[in-house]
């Protein structure tokens, strides 16, 4: 209660100096600054992966449409069935650490499976593959590796 940290906090903290316990952000901590630095009404944002893309679709390099609009419309789908990459991720567009993901290799898959397949599933966003470079494949083959960068603005400077 003293220094605002929760049970998971505790096996690293119990441990710290006195003066480390004082400046340590803790789990209580982390959740007031997160509040005040990310509106909830302002989240959505970050949360749902479609909002996102689109958001910040002049930033992004790869190919990727919402399964509503792959499903529909065969300029959005052809290209995506186009990629160099022969493959395709289908993810949940609020989904987090790689759940649900499906991976599809459209190389050996007919059109057919594929639109069968992403009807099957609740997952509402493709995706063209992305290949890393070798340098972040050896940090973690399975998937992206990302990194994120808080950034804090404040208004008055």
């Amino acid at each position: 209660m003293k220094y605002n940290i929760s049970l998971m906090d505790y096996f690293k903290f119990y441990k710290r100096t006195k003066l480390e316990k004082r400046t340590y952000a803790g789990t209580g901590y982390m959740i007031k600054y997160q509040l005040r630095m990310n509106p909830k009404r302002e989240r959505n944002i970050l949360e749902n992966k479609l909002i996102f893309l689109d958001k910040y679709a002049r930033l992004i390099s790869h190919q990727y449409a919402s399964k509503e609009l792959f499903l529909t419309d065969t300029t959005v789908s052809g290209g995506l069935l186009k990629n160099s990459v022969r493959k395709l991720v289908v993810k949940s567009s609020d989904g987090q650490c790689g759940e649900g993901i499906i991976v599809l290799d459209i190389y050996k898959m007919g059109e057919k499976e594929i639109v069968s397949t992403l009807k099957k599933t609740d997952n509402g966003l493709i995706e063209e593959f992305i290949i890393q470079h070798d340098s972040l494949i050896k940090l973690s083959p399975s998937g992206p590796n990302t990194v994120r960068i808080s950034t804090q603005l404040y208004e008055n400077e």
